[in-house]
């Protein structure tokens, strides 16, 4: 079975007037939609989409060390594309 790849993407946003740099790359574990993503070329952190909510957050215990202004900002950016995934 080939694996259908998602492409990695690359986009910046602005948190408390500084720019951040966001690599993210998307990927489906046990049919649900998650991404890896690193910003300012730090350590990568999976985000993903909550089946109570459908909202993207993050999903990993190590993004609590993320401020949550990054951590917010980065989700609802994952969230437009998964937005745009599923239709």
């Amino acid at each position: 079975m080939k694996k259908n790849r998602q492409k990695t993407f690359e986009f910046d946003i602005t948190v408390n007037g500084s720019p951040v740099t966001v690599i993210a790359t998307p990927y489906i574990a046990v049919d649900k939609q998650r991404f890896r993503v690193s910003y300012n070329g730090g350590p990568v952190h999976v985000f993903g989409v909550d089946d109570s909510t459908h909202q993207v957050m993050y999903m990993d215990g190590a993004a609590t060390a993320i401020a949550p202004e990054i951590k917010n900002t980065i989700a609802d950016e994952l969230q437009q594309y998964a937005l745009q995934l599923a239709a």
